[in-house]
């Protein structure tokens, strides 16, 4: 019988590992098609509104951490509502419908990444804009190039990524997890100033993780704030002055 020498078999190998690489690349779903199918999943979920608040610590460069509370809300029908404080400071980011009603627009830092904003606040529209169509806008009004995709790996998960390959770190861009398509980390590159903003963990909902448990954000590569959430509700009654003023 003739034997195959463990060089041939290195070769094959190789050969093989970078057909089966090439494949992976060759059939990268669309952008319209990854934002569809997130759009699906969440529409099934049973959540109507969210009600989240977050504690943690702000960390300024060369300066003591400031303590820092947040209150998050989502309500379907792309309603979003965020309350900061920190020390001294307090702050309200606000859209309703989908209209932004209040932004700190000279603070980068202080912009909940919209495309998190959407996706936990989708709903099925009669008219307009259907949900992927809303969140690619969103994607191209921050810089993403939507034509580029991706596949990376956030820890131990597999994710889509939107806007960036894998190398292209500083790029714009939006991570979601390739198993049930929740955005987990949003890049924005202002100039070469960067924004990573990063979300942490899960929360469960009827066994299935739904949101995320912890935020963190980078500047620069220098973890300048984080948080984690110690209180969690879904479909409580949210008043609709919430996201009006």
């Amino acid at each position: 019988m003739r034997t195959i020498s463990w060089k041939t078999t290195a070769c094959l190998a190789v050969v093989i590992g970078l057909s089966w690489g090439a494949s992976v690349h060759a059939f990268l779903p669309s952008v319209s098609w990854i934002l569809n199918r997130a759009v699906t999943l969440y529409l099934k979920s049973p959540a109507k509104s969210i009600r989240v608040a977050l504690e943690g610590h702000e960390h300024a460069a060369g300066a003591p951490a400031v303590v820092r509370k947040e209150k998050i809300y989502f309500k379907r029908g792309y309603n979003f509502r965020r309350e900061v404080e920190q020390g001294q400071n307090a702050l309200v980011e606000i859209m309703g419908e989908g209209r932004v009603m209040k932004r700190s627009v000279d603070f980068p830092a202080e912009i909940f990444p919209e495309f998190v904003q959407l996706y936990y606040s989708l709903h099925d529209a009669k008219t307009g804009p259907k949900g992927a169509a809303a969140l690619q806008a969103a994607l191209e009004r921050s810089g993403v190039d939507t034509s580029v995709v991706s596949i990376n790996r956030y820890g131990s998960e597999l994710v889509w990524v939107i806007g960036a390959k894998p190398w292209e770190d500083q790029r714009t861009q939006v991570w979601l997890t390739k198993s049930h398509f929740r955005p987990i980390r949003a890049v924005t590159n202002h100039h070469g100033d960067l924004l990573d903003w990063r979300f942490l963990g899960e929360q469960r909902f009827d066994d299935l993780p739904f949101l995320f448990s912890g935020v963190e954000l980078f500047h620069n590569g220098r973890l300048m704030r984080k948080l984690s959430v110690t209180e969690f509700r879904m479909n409580k009654k949210l008043s609709k002055d919430l996201f009006s003023k």
